[in-house]
């Protein structure tokens, strides 16, 4: 049996209250890119139709989910992301692409280089946020809901 991969699209919102599952997708081609320290992309193309014509929209979340139970894979989550840009892709079917990023893209749109502790600068005390971990966190919790 080949791996079983699920794509979870959810509505956008403050995560966990407004955040709902709106379709299961079942993927034309899907590709996720990961690097160290660095945004992961998911890349997915579905047939409009088959999925039921659930509106794609930018700010939606997406999980996907893989297992191979034939060898001995158990299911896990390989990426949790939000929609960042989306194409319609017009033909005997209708195709849309979507792309989408995981949490560390917070990081990278919202990097400030102040030293910590600049009052009037900086919110993220070294007392607060000892780790930089808690300040991905905090990031995460104000761009995105906590």
């Amino acid at each position: 049996m080949a791996t079983s991969i699920t794509i979870t699209l959810y509505s956008a919102g403050n995560f966990p209250n407004e955040i709902l599952p709106l379709a299961v997708v079942t993927p034309l081609s899907w590709s996720v890119a990961k690097k160290v320290n660095d945004v992961n992309i998911a890349t997915v193309r579905v047939n409009f139709q088959q999925y039921g014509g659930v509106d794609i929209a930018i700010g939606q979340f997406i999980t996907i989910e893989r297992e191979d139970i034939a060898n001995g894979m158990a299911e896990y989550v390989e990426f949790v992301g939000m929609i960042r840009k989306y194409k319609v892709i017009q033909g005997a079917d209708t195709i849309i692409e979507f792309v989408a990023v995981d949490g560390m893209h917070v990081l990278q749109d919202r990097l400030v280089a102040w030293y910590p502790d600049l009052p009037g600068y900086s919110t993220f005390s070294s007392v607060t946020y000892p780790k930089a971990s808690s300040v991905l966190a905090q990031l995460w919790n104000t761009n995105l809901g906590n």
